[in-house]
């Protein structure tokens, strides 16, 4: 799945990676890198049985 993102007068088409861990080819694939450490830390400190 490609995303297209307008800065200024340039857009630009970035792919939305599912499933990628290694952050070098993410960069190197242009692809969008989403940091979920706070989400995985408050679904921890929750203990909630279903997420």
């Amino acid at each position: 799945m490609a995303v297209t993102i307008k800065r200024g007068d340039v857009e630009m088409a970035r792919a939305v990676s599912i499933g990628a861990q290694n952050f070098e080819k993410i960069i190197l694939n242009n692809c969008f890198y989403v940091d979920k450490t706070v989400f995985i830390k408050e679904w921890w400190e929750s203990m909630n049985q279903v997420t």
